[in-house]
């Protein structure tokens, strides 16, 4: 997983030092939360006023797979340092953009001394539900369920 961790890290600091605002989510997300046992690319999402810069960024750090056909709005795949990378904005969920900003942001982890936000867990609850991946989208909302049972 170090050299996975590399390339988020050179992707966290690209996109922090450009101002974008983005977070990682998906498995990667899970795996943080102690959802997940392992994970195997990293989901980054962007506002979708700066897809296209991120883009421009990420296609400079390795090779780039467009997916012209996604029905997010926009959704490009990228692979560097060993690592499996999907930048989306404006994600899909049963037909309706679910847009991302900097208020879907729910805290942050330290990737080897890179500052990593995380999306809220929410909206992955959706996606995965929407898009089929019910173990994941199951495994999400016991997590929520959980972690609301011991705030009450």
């Amino acid at each position: 997983m170090a050299l996975k961790e590399k390339a988020l890290r050179r992707l966290a600091e690209r996109l922090n030092a450009a101002g974008i605002v983005w977070a990682a989510g998906g498995e990667w997300l899970m795996y943080q939360r102690g959802i997940g046992e392992s994970y195997h690319q990293f989901d980054i999402v962007v506002a979708e006023n700066d897809a296209a810069r991120a883009d421009q960024i990420l296609s400079k750090l390795g090779m780039r797979t467009p997916h012209p056909d996604s029905a997010d709005a926009f959704r490009c795949d990228y692979h560097f340092d060993g690592a499996d990378i999907a930048l989306m904005a404006g994600l899909s969920v049963e037909g309706h953009s679910l847009p991302f900003s900097a208020e879907d942001i729910a805290g942050s982890a330290t990737v080897l001394g890179a500052a990593v936000p995380l999306m809220d867990l929410t909206p992955w609850e959706r996606v995965y539900r929407a898009r089929g991946a019910l173990r994941q989208a199951e495994a999400i909302a016991t997590y929520l369920n959980t972690a609301s049972e011991g705030q009450a």
